[in-house]
């Protein structure tokens, strides 16, 4: 997934602080990285959607299953015009069939555009 240097540079900083987090732990287990607990390992998924729903809790937004940030993210690229096979590479789909499938229900809009598009053309 390509990031925008902004989240580029957060995740950066969240890496160097869980770096000096590992280094002053009285219990470290692997490698430093970026999503990790405070002795160094992995959260099962159970936990990362657990601290989803809180952190959804505290922004006070309506809590979602994670997995709805993909449906989410697939939605806004298509409506705001990122073309259908972008957006199935993005979501790793086998097809850009896949992808039209799924998410043709968003693609209305682009097919107006694309109609108003053609009507300034022809004048």
């Amino acid at each position: 997934m390509p990031l925008d240097a902004d989240i580029a540079a957060i995740l950066s900083g969240w890496r160097d602080r869980t770096m000096m987090e590992s280094q002053t732990a009285p219990i470290w287990h692997g490698h430093p990285e970026v999503f990790v607990d405070t002795t160094g390992h992995h959260h099962t998924p159970d936990r990362i959607s657990k601290l989803f729903t809180h952190a959804c809790r505290a922004a006070d937004v309506p809590a979602i299953r994670l997995h709805d940030l993909r449906h989410t993210a697939a939605t806004l690229w298509l409506r705001q015009g990122v073309g259908l096979q972008t957006v199935s590479d993005l979501l790793s789909h086998s097809s850009v069939a896949i992808t039209g499938d799924v998410y043709g229900h968003v693609m209305p809009e682009t097919a107006s555009a694309a109609s108003d598009v053609m009507a300034g053309l022809l004048g």
